[in-house]
């Protein structure tokens, strides 16, 4: 991971580096990743970017299962932040997974934007046993100003639409009722959030689930990573970054 290559070799910058999460004895062959080596206290490594959308989600992922978490789709594009190539390869460093780490979330159009929460529970990430929501976790990190101004939450956080809806739509609400899904609904920073301005997802494609009141181009609902009261949706949300720590 970006963090073992930080800890091995002290002040590497952020940038393109070969990766072998499996070791050398392991049957994934190194490969090119993004490393960010700033961001709060360093070692991020970028494993899935919602660049991009091809047409449809469908068409994007050449799958019906588009979750930028929790599906398999696409190559590991090093040169996605630019490209906007969409890509979902958290299996590349399933091996790595502990409850200690994090996952971060942040629009490349708004990197002052961060929303942090801890694994927890790794199988959650890859499907073991039909897993395939977040888990219950307990504190949330968010800034909307910056690595700087990052605030732990602990209150009240409750995952939307969990293990029985999922992956319906998944995200976490903080400090509102239980699977709070509204927009306009007098949320704030400072005050409370519901999924839809943190970070939270369709699943539906018309072609794929006939489910056609859905908009085949957004993968993200409402106004996520704005982290204010949402308001509407927002098919333009084509650049969110999914990094592991």
């Amino acid at each position: 991971s970006c963090l073992e290559l930080l800890a091995a070799v002290p002040g590497t910058e952020s940038g393109v580096y070969t990766l072998d999460p499996d070791g050398n004895d392991g049957p994934l062959e190194p490969f090119p990743a993004v490393c960010d080596m700033t961001t709060d206290g360093c070692g991020w490594t970028l494993f899935a970017y919602a660049g991009t959308i091809n047409g449809t989600k469908s068409a994007t992922t050449g799958t019906c299962d588009f979750l930028p978490i929790f599906d398999i789709w696409g190559t590991y594009d090093p040169n996605a932040l630019s490209s906007k190539v969409a890509f979902s390869r958290l299996d590349l460093f399933y091996g790595l997974l502990e409850p200690s780490m994090e996952i971060m979330a942040r629009r490349t159009s708004q990197p002052a934007h961060l929303f942090i929460w801890p694994v927890a529970d790794p199988d959650a990430y890859t499907g073991v046993e039909g897993h395939k929501w977040l888990p219950e976790v307990t504190y949330l990190r968010m800034s909307n100003d910056g690595p700087d101004a990052l605030k732990t939450v602990t209150n009240n956080i409750t995952v939307a639409f969990g293990e029985g809806d999922m992956p319906r739509y998944t995200g976490y609400n903080w400090n509102t009722p239980v699977d709070e899904n509204c927009d306009n609904c007098g949320r704030s920073y400072d005050t409370a959030l519901n999924h839809r301005s943190l970070v939270y997802w369709e699943i539906y494609d018309c072609q794929c689930t006939g489910h056609c009141s859905y908009t085949d181009d957004q993968w993200f609902h409402a106004s996520p990573m704005t982290l204010t009261d949402s308001t509407s949706p927002d098919n333009n949300v084509q650049d969110v970054e999914l990094w592991l720590r």
